[in-house]
Parts: C-alpha cells; structure tokens; sequence
C-alpha cells in the first residue's frame, strides 16, 4: 500500500512491499491466505533470476542487517518521537521529494498529475509549514502522484530484465536499479554539499520511516515457504501493477 509510498530509509522497499503484500490480503484473515497469494501469483512473476545465488546472498545480508541493526534503531526512535512527530517528518521529506514525482509525471505524459505536483508542493511548503501538514491532500483532495523514474522506464517499454537483490536496498531488478540513479539525481538531499549532513539527513528519512512501519517486513514472512522467492514475486507484480496504473 504503500505504504510505505514509497515510500525512504534502505529497508523502506521491503517494509513498503509488506505493506503493498498486506494490501492484497482483507483485513482479519488467517495468516495462511499468503500461502494462497504466493501460489496465485508465484508463475506471473516472469522475471529471470540469472544471479538468484549472489541474489540469495544479499537476501541474507539484508535480512540480518534488518534485524540486528535496523530494527533496534528504528524502535527505539519510536520510543524518543511521538507518533505525530515521525508523521510529520515523513511528510516533510516527502515533499522535499516533489522534483521526482513532477518529472516523472511530465516524461509519462501525465500532465494534469504533474501540476498537481506543483500545487501540492506550493500549498505544502507555505500554508503545511514546509510540508509538516498535507495541507493540499486534506483540504483540497489533491492526491500525491506515486511516480519514479523506475516506472518511467517501464512505460517507455523497459522490462526488468533480469531480478537483482541490491545490497541494503532489497528486492529490484535492472531497470529498477537503472531508475534509482535517475531517481537520486531528481533529489534534492542529493545536492547538499557536505557529505555529513547529506548522510545524517537520509539516514533520519530512512528511519524514520521504518519506525511507522514496523512489523510489516515480518508479515511477509508468515507463511511463507521460500521468502527470498515470495519477495521477489511481491515485488515484481507491485512494479507492474503500478507501472500499468
């Protein structure tokens, strides 16, 4: 759902596709209806695996550096910063954020999306205090656009090419890999001229996020025989789902 829209912190793509997972399953069910979603979905994921055992490695890294480091961070932020204050700092960053979309938008050919861009970022940035308070979505309707260079690639025709599991990141494939570069450029964290400040600050987005989502990544392992495999399969069919929106 995302959830986590995107969105954030190294491990946001894994918390944010438990919550896109989370959205294919109804509310109150049994744990074992991942199973069924698995195997409902499993032979659509048509990505190649080429590097599956490098893939399964990183896998492992990321998982453990999940638990033992990120984890024990982001819930002790949680005890330190009300819920209110992470919320608010999420959305400050997310409007920081607006140069991605807005481009993305106009490269798509969505134009309308994109001076919604530009009205949710005047609107945020002045009357939402620097972005604090969703001004725009909360009093005039008017929606984030959930757009990166990743799917812009895809409408132009790219496929993924081949499944890579990045390093930190998560689950990705090529054109998504190719994507996050473009997406870095469009950022404006990426500018600030001193390094220590550039990292401090991505890794408060970084955490933070993950602190209003904590638990999701462990729900995708409910029931789930091959996690490495479910993961893959989850993000694949999230990319095209919002590539083809």
């Amino acid at each position: 759902m995302s959830a986590m829209n995107r969105p954030g912190f190294g491990f946001w793509r894994v918390a944010f596709l438990a919550v896109a997972v989370l959205s294919f399953r109804a509310g109150g069910q049994e744990p074992d209806l991942f199973d069924e979603f698995e195997a409902e979905y499993a032979d659509l994921a048509m990505i190649a695996d080429p590097l599956e055992p490098l893939n399964r490695v990183f896998y492992t890294v990321n998982d453990k550096l999940y638990f033992w480091l990120m984890k024990p961070l982001a819930t002790g932020y949680e005890k330190i910063v009300p819920e209110p204050g992470r919320l608010g700092i999420r959305k400050m960053f997310d409007n920081v954020g607006m140069p991605k979309r807005f481009v993305n938008c106009v490269l798509q050919g969505k134009v309308k999306e994109s001076g919604r861009e530009l009205g949710r970022f005047g609107l945020n940035s002045t009357f939402g205090f620097l972005g604090w308070n969703d001004v725009a979505g909360k009093c005039l309707d008017i929606k984030r656009q959930d757009e990166d260079t990743g799917q812009t690639l895809g409408v132009w025709g790219m496929d993924g090419i081949m499944s890579l599991t990045l390093p930190v990141f998560g689950p990705s494939n090529v054109r998504d890999t190719v994507g996050l570069v473009g997406d870095s450029i469009l950022d404006p964290l990426s500018y600030i001229p001193n390094l220590w400040v550039r990292v401090g600050l991505n890794a408060e987005k970084r955490v933070n996020n993950l602190s209003l989502a904590l638990g999701e990544y462990e729900k995708t392992k409910v029931g789930a025989i091959d996690h490495y495999l479910a993961l893959r399969n989850m993000y694949e069919q999230y990319r095209d789902r919002k590539i083809g929106e």
